[in-house]
């Protein structure tokens, strides 16, 4: 039998030398389904104790009858032994588990909370209830013995096992003590009854101690109950106390509020909520709230975008045991902020995290938490780097050595294949469905295959698919065992000879993405090649997308793009699959690119119609506003001229081509006329942008009048956006005085990056956007006023944090300083 030297309960509580069918509560199919078999046929022990008390008055008289008895001294001494130190281990596991509780929640969630049923609390606690069954055996001793039955005795074993079910199927909280209780006294009880049926001598005090201590347990029991009783009463209601047999909806729809909703639909509706708002708000509506939100214990965690003034907040009230999802980040709007999460926690007490996301984190940060990080319940495991060729061996190895102990299922890393291979072989864990790596070679791809073979979707930026001496790697046209239905390829230039050996390995797939450069002259770009290669290699694919951009300038005079389109117009493409495909020849840039539609590419440059020519085999017959759903990011020259007809307009006006596209780049460069804002709406729906930049690629600004009415119309438009990023390059005519800047960003907006020119700019800004979390300050000279800009920081907004950029500081505000704040500072 397995022997774990320590394990973390569910109520936080570390039990040691823990067996191993004690976890069986920590597999929740396991848990379910004994708290389910509970709630829906607890009625049996109605039926076993009428049963019970039938055949102790039955045997009774069966024994008046026979007229002997049976001394039965050994098996007395046996079972009472077996259930004293059945009793032992039961107060062994619950007595520090209690005492836990109430040192670290208090009374009141000692007897109003239910979260010690899971776990191996958990799980003695059922043991201590189904024991009440056997525990009937007491009676039948006294029975064939021919002793004297009093009342108390049948009675308080009949009712005490109705009580025991009824209360397991309802998750009574106040179960917690009864059990404790219970195991302590029975030790003492059936200790010293194993003692006498083996004719030991036992003091005569001890007879009289055991009656006052069950006389103490009785009276606890009735505190216990009343104060459950008070507490309920004064709203303090704790999760999974009660489950209703039958919900009357008819009654809820005509009388619930939220108030009053059952705290699973309440933890339902957490899942949408971010933890600000649980922690900061909705946690103060009323003491109900209050310790529903204490005793949740499945937070999502997530620190992108988030205010350094709620950071604080929240790590002053964050369990990191009830953490179960946790993303932190050091971009330019959180500078720092994985350094300062870890000087407030330690690691390894977030024990029952199962997702991990670390963007842009340090050297020195990484591996504080490679060394600290808990695996038994990890599953999920992203690691961005800024630079990962700055790290050590040291955290490669120790990367590898958790990757292949954990039982990850999704693993997310921006290094390469070979990176990992240090330690052990493979690499990668078995259980793996979902893998993202930099790049690998066909070598490593192979391998990814063989051994991962529960591996569903595969990501790779780059595929390396040549030797050291140039030449292709050649397919063994071996098929692998692996599961993968989903390829990803993005950003790497290849050929159509190496995708046909790098796709050929795995014949299962039902969907594959390319993202690639290629040669406008290579057979990537011809339909039947496609065609072809996938009626042979493909049979299961269902969903084929890909964006073709060539990395060779073409002639216009030498092109027919019409000859790209045709190879895609047979009946496999268009009646078979239904797959589209547009092309396009970028006039400004002559270059091709091809892809499929829907848009597959989320980060897309729109070229107006007199800057392109566009060829797709998609019919008028079909939306195509439906096919561009996955553009989440554009790019858009605003000096462009714009040649479409009012009607068209008008039938865009009302709805958008571009409906979701989240986060828009504008570039300017000084030519006039500009865009109208009247076609920029019917092109993007820009009630749905939230991060917006501007770039301002001109040092003219003689028409700076112009255009600066220009941008405000275009952020009167953009109503919702949080992230704002204005670039220009500086002259000694400025595009806009700072404080007619100011006025033209909307209030929305939150995390501002803007290029200054002086410190005076600097706190023009500060002083006037209250409303900003984090700002980023662009300048060529800005390494010049480093010092002075940390000092106002300082005097203006407590707590915050500063980090140095190339030509840029990036600042993560904190609490605004009133001038009360000020005097008591100084003081």
């Amino acid at each position: 039998m397995i022997v774990h030297r320590s394990v973390k309960d569910s109520t936080g509580y570390v039990h040691q030398w823990v067996l191993d069918f004690e976890l069986f509560f920590f597999n929740k199919q396991n848990f379910d389904y004994v708290k389910r078999l509970m709630q829906d046929w607890w009625w049996t022990s109605l039926v076993y104790a009428l049963f019970y008390i039938i055949l102790v008055f039955k045997g009774q008289s069966w024994m008046a009858q026979k007229n002997k008895k049976y001394e039965l001294r050994q098996p007395l001494v046996l079972w009472n032994t077996g259930l004293a130190l059945f009793s032992l281990w039961g107060a062994y596991r619950s007595v520090p588990e209690l005492i836990y509780t109430l040192t670290h929640h208090g009374f009141m969630y000692s007897v109003c909370d239910s979260t010690y049923m899971k776990g191996i609390t958990g799980l003695w606690v059922w043991l201590f209830m189904a024991s009440k069954v056997p525990e009937t055996i007491d009676t039948l001793f006294i029975v064939l013995r021919q002793q004297k039955l009093i009342f108390l005795h049948w009675y308080h074993h009949a009712t005490v096992l109705i009580y025991c079910f009824y209360s397991y199927a309802l998750f009574a909280s106040t179960g917690h003590w009864f059990v404790t209780m219970n195991y302590c006294v029975h030790t003492i009880m059936y200790g010293y009854f194993a003692l006498r049926a083996a004719r030991i001598r036992v003091p005569a005090f001890v007879q009289p101690s055991i009656t006052l201590l069950q006389l103490i347990q009785m009276i606890g029991g009735c505190i216990v109950n009343i104060s459950a009783y008070y507490y309920k009463q004064d709203e303090h209601i704790f999760p999974i106390q009660v489950k209703e047999p039958r919900i009357n909806i008819e009654a809820m729809s005509s009388s619930s509020s939220l108030d009053t909703l059952p705290v699973e639909l309440i933890y339902y509706i957490f899942k949408y909520l971010d933890i600000s708002t649980i922690l900061l708000s909705f946690r103060y509506v009323c003491k109900r709230f209050q310790i529903i939100v204490n005793s949740y214990d499945y937070y999502k965690l997530d620190m992108r975008l988030i205010s350094k003034i709620n950071f604080d907040h929240i790590c002053s009230r964050l369990c990191p045991e009830k953490i179960r999802s946790l993303i932190l980040t050091n971009s330019l709007s959180t500078p720092y902020q994985i350094r300062t999460f870890l000087s407030r926690f330690s690691f390894d007490q977030f024990s029952y995290l199962q997702s991990l996301d670390l963007i842009k984190i340090e050297e020195n940060n990484l591996l504080e938490i490679l060394t600290n990080i808990s695996l038994h319940s990890l599953k999920s495991l992203s690691i961005h780097c800024s630079a990962w060729e700055t790290y050590n061996y040291t955290i490669r190895v120790l990367l590898s050595s958790i990757i292949v102990k954990s039982k990850l299922e999704k693993l997310h890393l921006n290094i390469s294949y070979r990176d990992l291979d240090m330690i052990s072989w493979p690499p990668l864990p078995t259980t793996l469905k979902y893998l993202c790596l930099e790049h690998c070679t066909f070598q490593e791809y192979c391998m990814i295959l063989r051994h991962t073979t529960n591996l569903h979707k595969l990501t790779l930026t780059k595929c390396l698919m040549h030797n050291i001496d140039g030449s292709i790697y050649q397919s063994s046209d071996e098929i692998y065992p692996s599961k993968l239905t989903s390829l990803t390829l993005g950003a790497c230039f290849m050929h159509m000879k190496e995708l046909e050996i790098f796709l050929s390995c795995t014949p299962k797939l039902s969907h594959i993405k390319l993202i690639i450069w290629t040669e406008s002259d290579d057979s990537v770009m011809d339909g039947k090649k496609w065609e072809d290669f996938i009626s042979k290699k493909l049979p299961l694919l269902t969903k084929f997308e890909f964006f073709f951009d060539n990395s060779i300038h073409i002639n216009r005079n030498s092109l027919n793009i019409q000859s790209y389109i045709q190879s895609f117009q047979t009946p496999f493409w268009l009646e078979k699959h239904h797959w589209y495909v547009t092309c396009d020849y970028i006039t400004i840039s002559s270059i091709i690119r091809l892809y499929s539609l829907p848009i597959c590419h989320s980060s897309f440059i729109y070229y107006t119609n007199s800057n392109k020519i566009s060829y797709s085999t998609l019919t008028p017959a079909i939306n195509s506003n439906e096919l561009i759903h996955q553009v989440h990011e554009m790019t858009l020259n605003l000096n462009e001229t714009i040649e479409t007809n009012d009607e068209i307009q008008n039938k865009q006006l009302e709805y958008p081509m571009f409906r979701k596209v989240t986060c828009l780049s504008l570039n300017v460069d000084g030519r006039y006329p500009y865009t109208s804002s009247r076609f920029l709406r019917a092109i993007i729906d820009l009630s749905s942008i939230v991060r917006l930049t501007i770039h301002l690629l001109t040092c003219d600004f003689s028409q700076n009048s112009t255009l600066r009415d220009y941008i405000s119309a275009i952020l009167k438009d953009t109503t919702n956006i949080h992230t704002l990023q204005i670039t220009y390059m500086h002259t000694e005519q400025s595009f806009s005085s700072t404080q007619h800047l100011c006025s033209l960003i909307p209030q929305s907006v939150e995390h501002l990056k803007i290029s200054i020119k002086n410190l005076e700019e600097i706190k023009t800004i500060l002083k006037q956007l209250h409303q900003l979390l984090s700002v980023t300050f662009y300048s060529v000279n800005i390494s010049n006023f480093y010092e002075d800009i940390e000092k106002w920081i300082n005097l203006k907004r407590q707590n915050s944090i500063c980090r140095h950029g190339l030509c840029s500081i990036q600042i993560w505000l904190g609490q605004l300083i009133h001038h009360d704040d000020k005097k008591s500072l100084a003081t």
